[in-house]
């Protein structure tokens, strides 16, 4: 292992290097063919995105793989992959993108929000094989094996599930899943548990979740025996961002903390009332199951050392010499 260690050679390659195969650097050269190329958020701000992809097919030994990560222009309003906004018709986002590029091209270093660098990419030859995933919207890992996301998905959003080997998926919207996610968790056997349905109450006043709604979900997402695990929800912000922000509550995570990470996923849906019952939640109510997963189990036992640390420093009675 530590042979191989020091014969590992990392390298880092900016977009514009390989526009000009010319400049790509000569290391870089001298260890190629690789096994794998990957690119994040590259290709849109490569002046020549052709050239550059010619660069990095040449870098790649047969065989090789190509692994990116590129936002996109919005496909057209017949593509497959085109899902309904809730907030935003689908008919304004190219045209959003076309109006924002000058901007972002302006701000962040030549970034084009309306390149179609997924066709680009799946138009060159000499690929073996093609594996297009699209991410899903809100979608982030919250801890190891328990993930987030709309529950509004596309095909190809679809098939990026495959990547987490779902067991479970907790959906906390009234509104079952969309027929596809359905027939999805159907073939690949995933366990569906539509909390949102079972769990619903009119009436709550200002709330906008039961304490039943979360209480019960929190016990579910804290059951290691159901990860790993999705939490799905008709925005992927309303009652998803709550739950998430009760667990960080019951993680101890400070509050501005959990209201910036709210804050983050809501954008201009975020709601004064669910960051409310955030703060007032009652982590008392949560019956923690006996299957915790480990990195809640470590979190209290820190946060709990951490505690009787300070209480000692609190309370500690100064000594004196005896003369």
């Amino acid at each position: 292992m530590q042979d191989t260690l020091k014969d590992a050679v990392p390298f880092t390659i900016v977009c514009d290097t390989l526009d000009n195969p010319d400049n790509i650097p000569s290391a870089v050269l001298d260890n190629a063919p690789y096994d794998t190329v990957l690119t994040s958020f590259s290709l849109c701000t490569a002046k020549n995105p052709q050239a550059a992809l010619d660069s990095i097919f040449s870098l790649l030994k047969p065989g090789g793989t190509y692994v990116f990560l590129e936002h996109i222009l919005h496909p057209a309003e017949d593509d497959a992959t085109v899902v309904e906004h809730e907030h935003l018709n689908v008919k304004l986002w190219s045209k959003l993108q076309d109006w924002l590029t000058p901007l972002s091209k302006f701000f962040f270093h030549g970034c084009h929000l309306n390149r179609q660098t997924d066709k680009m990419i799946l138009n060159m030859d000499g690929w073996e094989s093609v594996e297009y995933k699209s991410i899903p919207e809100a979608f982030a890992l919250v801890e190891e094996g328990v993930y987030r996301c709309s529950g509004v998905l596309s095909s190809e959003q679809i098939k990026y599930l495959d990547t987490l080997s779902l067991k479970t998926v907790l959906i906390l919207s009234v509104e079952g899943p969309s027929r596809a996610l359905s027939q999805y968790m159907k073939t690949k056997g995933i366990r569906r548990i539509h909390l949102g349905m079972t769990r619903w109450q009119a009436n709550l006043g200002w709330k906008p979740v039961s304490e039943e709604l979360i209480k019960d979900a929190l016990e579910c997402l804290l059951d290691k025996r159901n990860h790993p695990l999705l939490v799905v929800c008709s925005s992927g912000v309303r009652e998803t961002g709550t739950l998430i922000g009760c667990l960080r509550k019951l993680q101890h995570w400070n509050f501005n903390s959990i209201v910036y990470e709210y804050r983050s996923f809501a954008g201009g849906k975020g709601k004064y009332t669910q960051e409310l019952f955030i703060e007032l939640f009652d982590t008392d109510l949560v019956t923690l199951p006996s299957s915790l997963p480990e990195w809640f189990v470590e979190e209290q036992r820190m946060w709990k050392q951490e505690q009787q640390q300070r209480f000692a420093e609190l309370y500690a009675k100064p000594t004196t010499e005896q003369a």
